[in-house]
């Protein structure tokens, strides 16, 4: 059988010991993949997802390697543990019983090793991967027919975050919850958000095609537990109809929407120590690359079963590589900024600004929103605080963007003046009145959020630009205004 890639080691190397590797990543006919990304381990080539050097290939198959992963021996778990997190319960168990944790070793590549301790993705996605990836995820959906579909989208990437209509349609709409993540974002006092506006945006453009949608944050832990209870009901169900047939559990999405993130927390979930690894989660765009598939075991809350060892081994939960979306311009930033664009705190609309007739609104060098006539006309931004806006006189515009990338503190994501000459010219994206979407209407940015335009009278016109592509952003009503 061959290497899962091209192999360029060294001819140091004694053969036997590239013969021992191979056998060790083999895991029968198949190669280990790695538990953080899916990849398949290979030791060939240090730049593509998968790599771990040889010299860790042997060792870390035949022995013990610490790992910061950690789990409880026979831990005893009284009522004093009620209410704490898992990693409380473990500074609880270390002082008040003694408890030892174990180091279990788990391989991972270098690739997820960068992303997870450095923050930096050391592959680049090309198109033709960006193609392998929606093709794994549609494959897939067609091999696992009986399954609870979970499609995660990112509150604060609307529309951009919804999958794409084939991969919505190959899937049965009984079997297809909507988990809208990052609802943390927009759910604070001083955002306002009514999730049910939300909520009713993603049925119209997904013609209510699913059976049930729930928000949910990964990072602050809400709506887990309906969501772990929402599949586990739709598991009986679907397992009933068919005969007590095994039903797997797949996660699908867009890249950046947090389905790794997701996974990882609901693995947090009385998972009773028993976890050894995470699938690796970042702000980099396809960190995850194939599929990676858990036992349901454990998964503790996805079923009855209170030993994981009982449970059916052919059931799964899958992880699936996020699906790109061709105008989503977070698919071609740098790890830097990434860091800017990508939103981590709860948004910030106070800091709105006030327009004119004459005036435009830069959204870093994203977009353009040009003020024909109007007055006194207010711009709130729901984005990273870290994006900077800045309103100049229209005549001025062109000027400033063609300047882009000599600035420090305006004109940025993209950094720098090569980095936004990449992405082409500022385009003409559409002229209107404000009337034609009511009192107010946002202006998405695929994969970084939406500044929305309100308090003008309903002639006031206006026109948007929008970097290297007009698809790079959509005009919609307010969602919350």
């Amino acid at each position: 059988m061959e290497s899962p890639s091209n192999e360029k080691i060294s001819e140091e190397i004694d053969p036997l010991i590239i013969e021992k590797a191979r056998e060790k990543l083999r895991n029968g006919k198949k190669w280990h993949k790695c538990p953080g990304c899916g990849s398949k381990l290979q030791f060939g080539d240090p730049n593509d997802p998968g790599f771990v050097p040889i010299s860790m290939v042997v060792p870390s198959l035949t022995q013990k390697v610490p790992s910061v992963h950690l789990k409880v021996e026979n831990p005893h778990i009284g009522a004093e543990l009620g209410g704490l997190n898992p990693s409380q319960i473990k500074i609880h168990l270390n002082k008040a019983t003694g408890a030892k944790f174990k180091r279990d070793a788990k391989l991972i590549c270098q690739r997820c090793h960068t992303i997870a301790h450095y923050n930096k993705n050391p592959t680049v996605i090309t198109q033709t991967k960006v193609e392998a990836m929606a093709e794994i995820v549609q494959k897939h959906l067609a091999k696992t027919p009986q399954s609870v579909v979970v499609a995660v989208l990112d509150a604060a990437d609307l529309p951009f975050s919804i999958p794409p209509i084939s991969t919505m349609n190959s899937v049965d709409p009984q079997s297809l919850i909507i988990a809208v993540n990052k609802v943390d974002l927009v759910t604070k006092k001083h955002v306002g958000a009514d999730l049910s506006l939300i909520g009713r945006y993603i049925s119209e453009l997904c013609k209510n095609r699913f059976s049930e949608l729930l928000h949910v944050s990964a990072r602050e832990g809400d709506g887990l537990m309906d969501l772990a209870e929402a599949i586990k009901k739709k598991r009986d169900d679907i397992s009933a109809k068919n005969g007590g047939s095994p039903t797997h559990v797949t996660f699908i999405g867009r890249p950046n929407t947090g389905k790794s993130k997701l996974i990882n927390r609901l693995l947090d979930l009385g998972d009773g120590g028993r976890r050894t690894e995470q699938n690796t989660s970042s702000i980099h765009p396809g960190t995850t690359v194939d599929i990676i598939k858990r036992p349901i075991g454990e998964f503790l809350l996805f079923h009855d079963v209170k030993d994981p060892s009982d449970e059916i081994p052919e059931t799964y939960v899958y992880d699936t590589p996020g699906v790109f979306h061709p105008s989503q311009l977070t698919q071609h930033f740098t790890g830097p900024e990434l860091s800017v664009a990508i939103p981590c705190k709860p948004f910030q609309p106070k800091r709105a600004l006030t327009l004119k007739a004459d005036y435009s609104l830069f959204v870093g060098a994203l977009t353009r929103i040009d003020c024909i006539t109007g007055e006194r006309i207010k711009a709130a931004p729901y984005m990273s605080n870290l994006v900077p806006l800045h309103a100049c006189r229209t005549e001025r515009a062109a000027e400033l963007f063609a300047n882009a990338g000599k600035y420090d503190d305006i004109l940025y994501p993209p950094i720098g003046a090569e980095r936004v000459r990449a992405f082409g010219e500022m385009v003409f994206v559409e002229r209107f009145k404000g009337s034609k979407f009511g009192p107010a209407f946002d202006v998405a940015v695929g994969g970084v959020g939406w500044v929305t335009v309100f308090d003008y009278v309903g002639d006031a016109e206006f026109e948007i630009w929008a970097l290297g592509s007009k698809d790079a952003v959509v005009i919609r009503s307010s969602l919350f205004y």
